[in-house]
């Protein structure tokens, strides 16, 4: 069941108004390039990508980031994410899919595809879903630099985006405003036509529910363990 937004027109001479005062919320600071993914790490570190083939990871304080350590010289990049365990990166380029590892500051894998990653995902076996513009449309997924063959249903128009669930499902979204749930194996489990539009991207929140947001600025929260009902 969808919920209905009601829109209401209220007077603004009734509402009580509460007194407050802005204050200084810290140092803005000015990265040096786009960032196209950002995330934070357990030890309170910052993983950062920038568009034209760098990575970094940074020490963040007082509202600074420092850098920890980069990466440079890869292929146009697109996504980036840690795995559950914040030990290795995933990224999406422009010829594939690079993997680095946190603790020896290096490249460990660089796998070419035929066409651009520009998402992905790591499953609860630590290995790697990954999302192209152009081919099957599908999920695919990769151990240790390879296809291993299981992937998951293809959309009509190009898939946008993976998750993965908190029970191994994986979740893939497409600009055919559908979401597609998969099992490991790549065997369907149901299909979401909650958006009227490109749905552009999924994730999870802290109580395992699968958020996704669609490109006429409608979010959805669904709960997989109550029938995928769904909160706008």
């Amino acid at each position: 069941m969808v919920c209905a937004l009601l829109l209401c027109t209220l007077s603004l001479t009734i509402l009580p108004v509460a007194s407050a005062s802005l204050e200084d919320a810290g140092t803005v600071q000015t990265l040096q390039n786009r960032v196209v993914s950002w995330f934070t790490l357990d030890d309170s570190r910052v993983g950062v990508l920038f568009p034209d083939g760098n990575f970094e990871v940074d020490d963040f304080s007082s509202g600074y980031h420092s850098m920890n350590f980069e990466i440079t010289g890869m292929a146009g990049t697109n996504v980036a994410k840690a795995d559950p365990s914040n030990s290795l990166v995933a990224i999406g380029t422009n010829e594939g899919i690079v993997v680095i590892n946190l603790a020896t500051m290096s490249v460990i894998e660089n796998t070419s595809t035929e066409f651009p990653v520009t998402s992905l995902a790591w499953d609860i076996d630590g290995d790697i879903w990954i999302g192209m513009t152009g081919g099957s449309r599908n999920a695919l997924e990769y151990r240790a630099g390879a296809e291993t063959g299981q992937s998951t249903q293809s959309h009509s128009i190009g898939i946008t985006d993976i998750t993965v669930l908190s029970d191994g499902r994986i979740a893939t979204s497409g600009n055919d405003e559908i979401i597609i749930i998969d099992d490991l194996s790549g065997n369907p489990v149901t299909t979401l036509t909650d958006h009227n539009d490109r749905v552009l991207k999924i994730a999870t929140d802290s109580s395992g529910r699968l958020l996704s947001s669609s490109a006429d600025g409608v979010l959805i929260r669904h709960s997989p363990s109550d029938s995928w009902s769904t909160e706008i």
